[in-house]
Order: structure tokens, then sequence, then C-alpha cells
């Protein structure tokens, strides 16, 4: 398991092995379940997608858009 922290956003890479791709895979949602039932009020989504794709998608699939401007930062 990996942890980063980036702009106050945690991520977890999963990684396990195993005697079949099967048996890794068992493994790895095992340790998925657990870390979901221990950080389930603070977890946003999951995936491989970054954040900025996350949110892009899920506004698409809602039918809305985001608009952003900068303002005195000096560019």
């Amino acid at each position: 398991m990996g942890i980063t922290a980036h702009f106050g956003l945690l991520s977890v890479r999963i990684t396990a092995r195993g005697d079949s791709r099967g048996e890794a895979e068992a493994v790895a949602n095992d340790l998925a379940a657990e870390i979901r039932t221990r950080v389930a009020d603070e977890l946003v989504y999951e995936g491989e997608e970054s954040l900025a794709e996350r949110v892009v998608h899920e506004l698409a699939a809602r039918g809305m858009t985001i608009a952003t401007a900068e303002s005195c930062t000096g560019g």
C-alpha cells in the first residue's frame, strides 16, 4: 500500500501478490474494504482518475459545466 498527499488530498494505491491473479485481487479487495470502513466519512472517490478528471466526468454526467477565473494573482 502506498499513500501520497497533495493539496489536502490523500491518495492510496493498493497492490497485492498471490499465487494467482484472482488471489491477489481478493487480497487487494479485502484491504480496500478495510480502508473504506476506516475512512468512510472522508472518502471522496475511488478510481484511477485524477480529482480534476473525476469532477469533469461528474459534471458532464449531470449536464453541468464549471467556469473559473483568475484575478489579482499576477498570472
